[in-house]
Parts: C-alpha cells; structure tokens; sequence
C-alpha cells in the first residue's frame, strides 16, 4: 500500500471523475471514479508514463485505450485518506493493488483535455517569465528528442528573435539596451514529450513579482507576430513597422520553421499573467511569409547614422574604423558594394570628422549562438576639423 496525490483533473462533476496522480516515487498513474463510499469516491487506477498521459490530456487516445491497454499491466484502487492532507498538497488516496474489472471499462470515444495551465504554474514555480517551445519534428513522435543541429539552430534564432525584439521597444520607450550590453539571456530549464518541447525562463534576476520587462515586451510581440503570420501582406506591414535587427530576426525564425519542415508552438507566460499565451506556426504559413519577404531584403536592414573619425582606413578594400562620438564606441565597417563610393581621400585621425550613414546587417552563425554583423556605408561626408 502506498500514498497517491492527485494532481492534475481530467473530468469534474460534484467531484473528480478523472485525475492523474503521483506516489512517493512520482509515478505517475490515471485513475477512474467507480465507487463511493461513506469516505468520498473510489477509483480504478493504472500506471502511465509522462509520454503517454500527454497524449491522453491532449486528446490523443480516448479513456477505454489506457485501462483497456495498460503500459503495464497492473490495476490498482486509490482510497480516500481519512487524515487530513498536510498543507500545501492536494487530495490524497491509499494505493492498492487490485483486479482487472471488465465491468468497469469506460466507453470507448472518450476524450478529455486537461485544464492544467502548465506554462503559467511553471511561471510561478520559477519565479520569472518563462516560454515552452514546441517543435513537431518527426524523431520526436515516440520519445522526447530532437537532433542537435536543429535544437541548436533553433535556440539561437529564438533567442536572436527576442533579443532584437527587446532592443526595438526599448528604444521606442525611450530606455534603449547599450549595443554592448546583453538584452536578455534564456535559460533551458526542462524538456517535455509529445513534440519537442523547450522550457525555457529569464537567466536575469527579476524583480520581486518575477517580471523581466525586456522579456515580457519580447514573448508578447513574439506572439502577436506568429498570429499575424497567417496573413502575409499585415505581416509584413508589422515587420516593415519593426525594420532592421528585430525585423531580420522574425524572418530567421520563420526561415528555421520552413527549412526544418518544423511547425511550432509558442506559450509564455509570467507570475503575474494568471494564464499562458499561445500561438501556433506552421510550416505552410511560414513559408509563405518567407516568400514574401524575400522580395524585401531592406526589411532587415538597421540604419546606422554615425559621427566621429575615421580611425582606420583600407582604400583598396573599401574598409573603414570610425570611433563614433556619440557612445565612444569603434565601428568596423564597408562601402556598400552597390554604391560608386571610394575611400580615396579620407584623412584618418582625431583631426577630421565624419558623418557616415550607413545599414547593418545580421547573419546568424548557426550551432554558436553568435551573430556576424556587417555594416555597410551607402554616404559619407568629412564634417571638417575640431
């Protein structure tokens, strides 16, 4: 005889009539209501793995099939406790072993979905704004993995799509990320079965509700961009409205979801959500919108307008190092190569300044989590002495 948490209601009426429960080994096991007694009802119990529950709570298979073809073939009984539970836990029940009863099979074609928000309680649990990724890849049907090229690839232009995200609103609220600074960092917490599902949550301290608000601006964007993925032309009026860095990224992502043949499923949530958001990416619509954006390639083009001097200047290979006055920082960059410009003439030194307006672009360095920037100078024009 062992003890039995519930933890999860498949089917409420005036009590729970379906329910997944755990014993002190976190085993898990579904158990049905076939009787009641003076205590509460009494179930009809069997042991299922994580794998197969998922299935059955996401409407998978139907009741009949998890009692009538047990992963193992073991039936118990779970009776209420007479003790009162210890605070903090939920309904308790003894476990014990008992028979197969033919009687109490239920009907075949009934299916449920469990009402368990599992993204907003894990938000809860971490204390901190967390996202689950669920990518429907073909090796990730029978048991929870993915290839390493296509995890890999994935994390680093979901990530890269958050980041340039944060970067976007920050400065459109008037508190811009430094270039050298770190927007957000996301750590991999958990994995779960069914498609491949990424756990993710903000590696940065958060504040005392749990909130990172570069994050936050970051997922609900996210998700607002993947629901308008459907309809290409508002797409791409939205990623015209983004340009640059957080436009370049959004295209990576739905470029990763058509190469990988990947659809997706996106949910975050945050302590202080009290639900999970979620919007879902398929490869048809993915494709569509990197087909539109194709013809587009200024999209993802971030303009840079820079003012300092020219610390370095290469003529013959049209390469130049300004040390901009505006952050102290030095940028490396090129001559746009649709351009007539040439760097003959340009004096290097503290002595001449310079305006060069100029485009970034972002490669994502796949397996590295590194991105290549490359700038590109279309105008330049010497400002004089200082």
């Amino acid at each position: 005889m062992s003890r039995l948490t519930l933890d999860d209601i498949l089917l409420f009426y005036d009590y729970p009539q379906v329910f997944r429960g755990r014993d002190a080994f976190a085993s898990l096991f579904v158990c049905m209501a076939v009787d009641e007694s003076d205590n509460g009802p009494e179930y009809w119990c069997v042991q299922v793995s994580e794998q197969r529950y998922q299935r059955l709570a996401s409407g998978q298979i139907d009741l009949l099939t998890i009692f009538e073809q047990p992963e193992v073939r073991c039936y118990f009984m779970a009776y209420p406790l007479l003790s009162p539970e210890p605070e903090g836990e939920g309904l308790s029940y003894t476990l014990e072993s008992t028979d197969y009863q033919q009687d109490w099979l239920p009907e075949a074609g009934l299916f449920l979905e469990s009402k368990q928000d599992q993204v907003f309680e894990a938000a809860v649990q971490q204390n901190a704004p967390v996202s689950f990724v669920s990518l429907s890849v073909q090796e990730a049907k029978e048991s929870p993995r993915i290839h390493a090229g296509t995890l890999s690839g994935f994390l680093d232009v979901y990530q890269g799509a958050l980041r340039h995200l944060a970067r976007h609103y920050s400065k459109k609220n008037e508190a811009p990320i430094k270039r050298g600074q770190n927007a957000l960092n996301l750590d991999v917490f958990g994995f779960a079965y069914g498609s491949f599902t990424v756990q993710l949550r903000a590696s940065q301290n958060t504040d005392l509700l749990g909130e990172e608000p570069h994050l936050r601006v970051a997922l609900e964007s996210l998700n607002h961009l993947i629901d308008l993925v459907d309809e290409p032309l508002k797409l791409l009026l939205e990623l015209q409205s983004l340009k640059g860095h957080a436009a370049g990224s959004i295209i990576r992502l739905l470029t990763f979801v058509q190469e990988a043949n990947c659809p997706l499923v996106h949910q975050w949530a945050t302590p202080s959500s009290y639900a999970s958001y979620t919007s879902r990416l398929s490869v048809e619509s993915a494709t569509m919108a990197v087909d539109l954006c194709r013809s587009r390639e200024d999209l993802s083009r971030e303009r840079l307008d820079l003012r300092g001097y020219v610390d370095e200047v290469k003529v013959e290979k049209g390469e130049w190092l300004l040390i901009n006055d505006g952050d102290g920082e030095s940028y490396r960059g090129v001559l746009d190569p649709g351009s007539d410009l040439s760097l003959n003439g340009v004096v290097a030194g503290p002595d001449s300044h310079y305006v060069f307006n100029c485009y970034e672009v972002i490669e994502q360095v796949r397996g590295s989590g590194r991105e290549k920037r490359t700038i590109y100078a279309t105008h330049f024009q010497q400002l004089g002495g200082v």
